[in-house]
């Protein structure tokens, strides 16, 4: 099983991205899941418990917040600078590939997540075909063996 990628402490990540004929941005594999990996450890660094990609294509707009899970069940969230529009579909297809899914809508499954030598689970729901959430519990690692 493929593993995302996440990092213990704030880095600046360089990603290529190539343009199609029209210049919008085309994220490869490689740069869609570089990036979900960014979004997901800055979540987790800043002490979040999930992250929501909406794309809105009636507004060609991406919408990105994070959130932690309230004890009463609410959850606050937070906007974050979310990244082209163009680069939703890679972002999603980059988690389902990752995750082990349902087969029924809302689809989820899990993702195997490595910070150094340490492994977590990172929870993937897609409820419709324009957004999706990643949500974790408070850090607790597993040591590899």
């Amino acid at each position: 099983m493929r593993e995302l990628r996440l990092v213990e402490a704030p880095q600046t990540i360089e990603i290529d991205v190539l343009s199609n004929s029209n210049g919008d941005p085309q994220f490869t594999s490689g740069a869609a899941e570089r990036l979900l990996g960014a979004l997901v450890s800055q979540a987790r660094l800043d002490g979040m418990s999930g992250i929501e990609i909406h794309v809105d294509p009636t507004a060609d707009q991406l919408t990105l917040s994070y959130f932690k899970a309230g004890r009463s069940g609410s959850s606050p969230s937070w906007e974050m600078t979310p990244p082209p529009v163009g680069s939703f579909p890679s972002l999603l297809q980059c988690a389902m590939g990752l995750a082990n899914l349902d087969s029924a809508l809302p689809i989820r499954g899990s993702i195997c997540a490595r910070i150094g030598r340490k492994k977590d689970r990172i929870r993937f729901e897609l409820s419709d075909a324009d957004r999706f959430i990643l949500r974790w519990d408070p850090f607790k690692p597993e040591e590899e063996s």
